[in-house]
């Protein structure tokens, strides 16, 4: 008789990347041949609601990709290309272990560089290595790329950016939805789902954004902005709301500081300066502001990254919350501001990340902003970086600037990553990673307030590692750091795994392990009700934003917008998604400014900024307002890799938070030939 085959594994995982979503899924394993067969999104999960978004649907595909990295690499061509060759496993890492003691030894600890950010979103996963560099004492990247800046305004009025509970789109209170923004229908396809369950029970639907989105389109008002403007809007919006006497003054007065100079300072606005700045016609605010009336107490705000993307992206968030304020839509079911919600429960994420750290024995580890990676490479002071869940010369702005040092003979560039990438061209080792399925890990999502566990499945490729195996063979192979520290190192994830949950309570532990989700407040909860903000005397305080009232651009030159293709999570999914990779070739523009340029469709063209010239094709798109060009971020590394969103993005970092003004750039255009 022939053997009975073992039952396949069922666990519990969430999905990884840097996207609203957290999706949770089951995912079923063959533990005998080491193979995920087959994912199962959760129903009972209030927001994954059963169902994946299609450019990450098919997990499988993606681990046992043949693209996939599964030795380690060493360079062999010139920095530049993906010009490296396979190296026997422990060859590599004796070869690393050298060069790492090395450095430390003629250069010391600080020489050395961990660069990270979100491409694996798990806790474990972006905070274990800190041990690492902790424990030798070298220096991390730290801060943000994203939604810092928003998060800075937010704070500025609330004490925190986490206000109001996602789920209010789905209350009956809510009558009016406005989305700012926010491409939900292909970046938050989950709150997309509730915002459209609500718009079918009567919900009216406002949408502000740059581009004419899925979303847009089932508007009841859609407000086509000129990138940059999105606070301005809010602000003129405002100046009718206070003159047809619309402000909630009984709440302002008991629960708002600072609100008599904003109201003061906005009622002083030039009406027609606003509107030659922003590009819009009056009657779109008018019809706004009628909505808003009509709607108050009821209107909920979903806020996106993108617009807090400028110089002043976090006075753009701010200017658009005061709308919020000045209706007392704050604190009540069906109103609020949805931007991110990972502060809510904090404490929870703090004792937590806290332990997976070590930041209570070793003490906090020395950081440089991720978002000034090349002038921190251009002190001289760094010999060797190691780049884990990150894929910087791709995703960080001005990259002439960065690719010069990168390319550097005298930077020893190490990379833990999946596949090969825009980074893996200017390293010389690289070293294959785990994907998060087959690692023990905890999420904690932003979208909504929810923790959420990964169960670690085999992985078939004996050479990829996670983040904590790979810092923990860096240890062991270099000898640079020794005990007691060193046994910091040893701890393995399951372990922490355990401990973390233990930290987080009863509660948190069972729901994890039973049903593999704990959502950290109700779906009903109506967040703040009781008026009292984590500010110093638990009021909101208004502040007047400080924005520019003026938004021009010069004769043959275009506002640029680079926001993420529907198909990828800002450079990563290419392996799936190889149907649209033709997409990063190619500059759109509005079909009434081609004219003016003397081009047409399909047209090669230059798009240069200051120094900086890249050849596109043209592609034409009636969604994006006139005087806009757009070139998606991220993508594959294809050809050469001279093509990338980001040679034209300013390194100058947003204003409150430090994050990345990706949205801030203006190139010029012009037909190749010309």
């Amino acid at each position: 008789m022939a053997p009975t085959k073992p039952r396949d594994t069922t666990r519990f995982h969430t999905c990884e990347k840097d996207c609203y979503g957290a999706c949770v899924y089951e995912a079923t394993w063959d533990d005998i041949n080491k193979q995920m067969l087959s994912t199962k999104p959760l129903s009972s999960h209030p927001f994954t609601q059963g169902f994946f978004c299609d450019k990450y649907s098919d997990k499988p595909k993606a681990l046992y990709h043949p693209d996939r990295l599964k030795q380690p690499l060493v360079r062999q061509g010139p920095k530049g290309t993906n010009d490296l060759v396979q190296v026997d496993n422990d060859q590599a890492w004796r070869m690393l272990g050298t060069r790492t003691r090395e450095i430390v030894e003629k250069h010391g600890p600080r020489a050395i560089l961990g660069v990270s950010y979100s491409g694996n979103s798990g806790i474990v996963a972006n905070n274990f290595p800190l041990r690492f560099f902790g424990a030798i004492g070298a220096t991390v990247t730290g801060g943000g790329i994203c939604n810092e800046g928003g998060i800075a305004g937010l704070r500025q009025l609330f004490g925190t950016y986490s206000t109001t509970n996602p789920f209010q789109l789905l209350s009956p209170e809510a009558r009016l939805i406005v989305v700012w923004g926010s491409d939900m229908s292909s970046h938050n396809i989950h709150a997309h789902a509730m915002a459209m369950k609500a718009v079918k029970s009567g919900a009216k639907l406002v949408v502000i954004d740059t581009r004419k989105t899925a979303i847009a389109m089932k508007a009841d008002l859609f407000i086509h902005a000129t990138p940059g403007t999105e606070g301005l809007i809010a602000l003129l919006v405002l100046k009718h709301l206070l003159a047809a006497g619309g402000a909630d003054l009984a709440f302002l007065d008991g629960n708002v500081t600072g609100h008599d100079a904003v109201a003061r300072f906005v009622a002083g606005l030039d009406e027609k300066q606003l509107l030659n700045a922003i590009n819009i016609e009056a009657r779109a605010v008018d019809d706004f502001t009628r909505m808003l009336l009509t709607h108050k107490d009821h209107t909920i705000f979903n806020v996106g990254f993108g617009l807090q993307k400028y110089v002043h992206g976090g006075e753009n968030i701010k200017a658009i919350a005061l709308l919020q304020v000045f209706l007392g839509n704050i604190g009540k079911p069906g109103c609020g501001i949805i931007y991110s919600q990972s502060s809510v429960r904090r404490e929870v994420l703090n004792a937590v990340s806290n332990h997976v750290n070590a930041t209570s024995v070793l003490g906090p580890v020395t950081e440089v902003p991720l978002i000034e990676l090349a002038r921190a490479l251009e002190s001289g002071k760094y010999k060797m970086i190691v780049v884990f869940d990150c894929n910087p010369a791709s995703s960080l702005p001005d990259q002439e600037r960065l690719r010069k040092q990168l390319a550097r003979d005298d930077l020893f560039v190490v990379v833990h990553e999946l596949h090969l990438n825009a980074t893996t061209r200017f390293a010389d080792m690289v070293f294959p990673a785990k994907y998060a399925a087959e690692t023990c890990d905890l999420v904690w999502a932003y979208y909504v307030p929810c923790i959420s566990i990964t169960q670690a499945g085999p992985c078939p490729y004996p050479a990829c590692t996670s983040n904590a195996a790979f810092f923990r063979r860096l240890v062991k192979e270099s000898g640079v750091i020794s005990n007691p520290r060193a046994t910091l190192l040893d701890e393995p994830e399951d372990t922490v795994v355990v401990h973390c949950l233990d930290l987080a309570g009863e509660a948190v532990k069972r729901d994890l392990v039973q049903k593999g989700f704990h959502l950290l407040i109700d779906e009903h909860d109506v967040l703040f009700e009781d008026m009292r903000f984590p500010t110093a005397d638990g009021r909101i305080h208004a502040a007047i934003p400080a924005l520019p009232l003026v938004n021009k651009r010069e004769p043959r030159e275009f506002f640029l917008i680079t926001p993420m293709h529907r198909r990828f999570i800002h450079s990563q999914l290419g392996e799936l998604n190889e149907a649209v990779q033709h997409d990063f070739d190619l500059v759109y523009l509005h079909p009434a400014d081609a004219p003016a340029l003397s081009v047409h469709e399909g047209d090669a063209v230059w798009v240069s900024t200051g120094t900086t010239r890249r050849p596109y094709t043209l592609a034409l798109d009636a969604g994006l307002a006139p005087g806009t060009a757009l070139i998606y971020s991220g993508g594959p590394s294809v050809a050469d890799g001279s093509r990338n969103a980001n040679f034209f993005t300013p390194g100058i970092p947003e204003s409150l938070g430090g994050s990345g003004s990706y949205n801030a750039g203006r190139v010029r255009i012009t037909k190749v030939g010309k």
